[in-house]
């Protein structure tokens, strides 16, 4: 199986993939056509399965994994997949859309930790709404993706992100002693709730 990051140009690929996005376009001579994004844990890539039947946008929806082949090629300055054959995964092969994504760099659960123990220390009137909200919102947040493209697009991108604006937040802190950093740790969490 060929990662995505090790796709080289005008070569032919085979593999298991995630669609991640699958949408039902139209040609200008109105025929149907599915625009897909595929990823694994190492990226993402463009596609489009042209003369799109019924059938083919049931089988092919965001989410599932597909056996993929086709040949990588660029257009506009964008790596898509050209050629592209797809079909579902037979018993035995991967078909897990966990096994797909991209990881974050830190467990979810420490993020969790560090996090909590970083709201247990604020002082400030003004963050008296983190531990409420984050108690409130606390599934998506450990889970949603800081940005759908480039920044932290990964399953709990947005706590990964927030905890390390924390650790910022902490380090200037400590160099700036005249500053507050219950205010500074509020207020970056309160934003990237707000997100």
């Amino acid at each position: 199986m060929v990662k995505i990051n090790q796709m080289k140009k005008d070569e032919l690929f085979e593999g298991f993939y995630l669609i991640k996005s699958a949408e039902v376009r139209q040609t200008r001579a109105g025929k149907n056509y599915l625009a897909f994004v595929f990823q694994d844990e190492t990226g993402t890539i463009e596609g489009k399965l042209w003369d799109a039947q019924p059938h083919n946008v049931e089988s092919f929806m965001a989410g599932r994994v597909v056996h993929m082949s086709g040949r990588r090629e660029v257009y506009n300055n964008t790596p898509q997949v050209n050629q592209l054959n797809m079909r579902l995964p037979q018993a035995g092969e991967p078909n897990n859309p966990a096994d797909f994504k991209e990881k974050p760099p830190v467990d979810p659960k420490e993020l969790h930790e560090y996090l909590s123990n970083m709201i247990s220390k604020l002082k400030s009137s003004l963050a008296t709404d983190c531990p409420g909200l984050y108690g409130k919102y606390e599934k998506e947040f450990y889970s949603y993706p800081a940005a759908k493209t480039n920044h932290h697009a990964f399953e709990a991108g947005l706590a990964y992100h927030t905890a390390t604006m924390v650790r910022l937040a902490d380090s200037i802190g400590d160099i700036y002693p005249q500053l507050n950093k219950s205010l500074l740790f509020a207020g970056i969490m309160l934003h990237d709730l707000a997100r």
